[in-house]
């Protein structure tokens, strides 16, 4: 059996917050962090863009908070806002994303735990959380700070992997353990239990 490298992924699940930072600011500068490994990786990645925007048009004079955006989230495909903020627990993520797009008028980026969103009541007009709660450990924390900062009216948009998608399905119905899409997924919800969260 071959020997595990030092370079072995993390549980996720056992880390602090601080622990899970550091680990991603290292993995951002090495380069090897969210990089895509397969042409389905692109591929999914451009379909959950093109569709979280079409869902999310028009947004002009919307003030726009997007948790964990990472090295710019939505900010390449937002043209007109009354403000966009994104935030990731990285440094490194956010000094990336700085430096690309944060040039763009009324655009900025700041470092912060989706789980501890430090606006006040009622601040944004649209919170946008793509591929971001299964990362968290408090899921149900991060969507009370997302309502929390959500205007009256607004609207929150949040994508997911599917625990039920039809691939893990398949491997389930052949006897193989679960896998999730990515090793630093804490967890990972089907359609039901995210239904169940907002109730």
């Amino acid at each position: 059996m071959p020997e595990k490298s030092a370079e072995c992924a993390p549980d996720y699940s056992k880390l602090s917050i601080d622990e899970i930072q550091r680990d991603l600011d290292k993995r951002y500068v090495k380069g090897s962090a969210y990089v895509s490994t397969a042409f389905w990786d692109d591929v999914r990645a451009e379909e959950i863009n093109k569709q979280c925007m079409d869902m999310i048009s028009p947004t002009d004079g919307k003030q726009i908070l997007e948790l964990g955006c990472g090295i710019g989230g939505s900010a390449p495909f937002i043209s007109n806002c009354g403000g966009y903020i994104g935030t990731d627990l990285s440094n490194e993520a956010i000094k990336t994303a700085s430096q690309h797009f944060g040039s763009k008028p009324g655009f900025s980026f700041i470092v912060m735990d989706a789980q501890e969103v430090k606006f006040p009541d009622c601040t944004f007009d649209l919170v946008i959380a793509k591929e971001v709660i299964e990362h968290v450990p408090d899921i149900k924390l991060t969507l009370q700070e997302a309502f929390r900062v959500l205007k009256p009216g607004g609207s929150i948009l949040i994508t997911s992997p599917n625990r039920n998608s039809l691939h893990l399905r398949i491997n389930r119905m052949l006897g193989y353990e679960d896998f999730t899409c990515s090793f630093d997924h804490i967890r990972e919800l089907t359609y039901e239990e995210i239904e169940q969260l907002g109730k």
